[in-house]
């Protein structure tokens, strides 16, 4: 049975939810629901950023939290508004107005760059990491680099990073990139995109047969009757309107090999 309780001034972003955790989590941290019991949250890291939910919060920043009477090991979760999120300098001093997202330390967000996908919030102010609570040594391909760690406060808010840009695939025409995107929302894989495009031209090449055949046809027949030229002129839209739906067709074709 969960049970609400109040702090403060109650504002409807603040929403917090109470879960346990098989992790020591420290205040600030991202995390994600575990995969096996949603009621449980751990630490978020590079490869689970996808499922991204929000950052832990003590209680006593909870204006309004569900909770569980019975539970032990509780942690507040915040999936909104503002709260102070731990953060290194992986990727350099964070400046106000940068997005955040996830660094290689699990639960530790760092400044955003256009090769991430999802952002934890934009931060409200500015950390260079001179004065750090703590430091942590990382092994990149480029050595051993030592990072700075604190809090800032950040707009939470689980988002797309506006800043993404996906990286081209090999042989794959930006043109044809950006338009699979647009079509889907979503990075597309280059078999994905050429299979398409095949379809795109098969549908146009038998649509344009059909159209030619039937209009050809019937002109001839005109010619040579021109009596019947109510009846060929019958024929010749209902070839067309084939040959529109043959092309639409082949466009629905290729929208369902995009998206699923």
């Amino acid at each position: 049975m969960f049970g609400i309780c109040t702090a403060g001034i109650v504002h409807a972003q603040t929403v917090t939810q109470a879960y346990q955790s098989d992790q020591l989590l420290q205040q600030g941290m991202i995390v994600r629901t575990t995969p096996n019991d949603t009621s449980k949250v751990e630490a978020v890291s590079q490869k689970t950023i996808d499922d991204m939910l929000g950052v832990v919060i003590p209680s006593s920043d909870a204006a309004v939290a569900l909770t569980n009477p019975e539970a032990s090991n509780q942690v507040y979760v915040a999936t909104s508004g503002q709260y102070d999120v731990l953060v290194s300098t992986q990727n350099g001093p964070i400046s106000q107005g940068d997005y955040i997202t996830i660094s290689s330390l699990a639960g530790v967000g760092m400044k955003a760059e256009t090769s991430q996908q999802l952002v934890i919030g934009k931060a409200l102010t500015s950390f260079d990491g001179n004065n750090p609570e703590t430091t942590a040594t990382l092994t990149t391909n480029k050595g051993k680099k030592e990072v700075g760690l604190g809090h800032v406060p950040i707009e939470v808010t689980v988002a797309h990073n506006p800043l993404y840009e996906k990286e081209q695939d090999a042989g794959v025409p930006k043109i044809l990139s950006k338009a699979a995107e647009l079509v889907t929302n979503r990075p597309v894989s280059a078999f994905r995109i050429y299979a398409g495009l095949v379809v795109f031209i098969l549908s146009i090449i038998v649509a344009g047969c059909i159209l030619y055949a039937g209009v050809r046809s019937g002109m001839t027949s005109i010619g040579r009757n021109p009596l019947a030229k109510k009846t060929i002129w019958r024929s010749m839209i209902q070839v067309t309107i084939m040959a529109l739906i043959v092309f639409v067709i082949g466009v629905f074709g290729v929208y369902l090999l995009l998206r699923i």
